[in-house]
């Protein structure tokens, strides 16, 4: 990857990191906060699923039943 490239993601990333409160703030306004938080986590939900059928599937996912299931409430602890 050459400087630019990294330059102008990370100016990408800045921006979006930078946008994402007051999008999330005008989607409460217009749903409500819980609802806006469903549809903040619905939608990078399936951008993940996305991201995952991209890089090969859900192979690694059978490691799930190899963890205690303290370890899968992340998610919850990351709300």
């Amino acid at each position: 990857m050459t400087k630019g490239i990294a330059l102008a993601l990370t100016v990408f990333v800045g921006a979006a990191v930078a946008l994402q409160a007051p999008i999330n703030a005008t989607l409460g306004r217009a749903t409500g906060t819980f609802h806006a938080a469903f549809i903040s986590f619905l939608v990078g939900t399936v951008a993940l699923l996305g991201v995952m059928v991209i890089a090969g599937g859900f192979t690694p996912l059978k490691g799930i039943t190899d963890v205690s299931w303290v370890y899968l409430t992340g998610g919850l602890l990351g709300m």
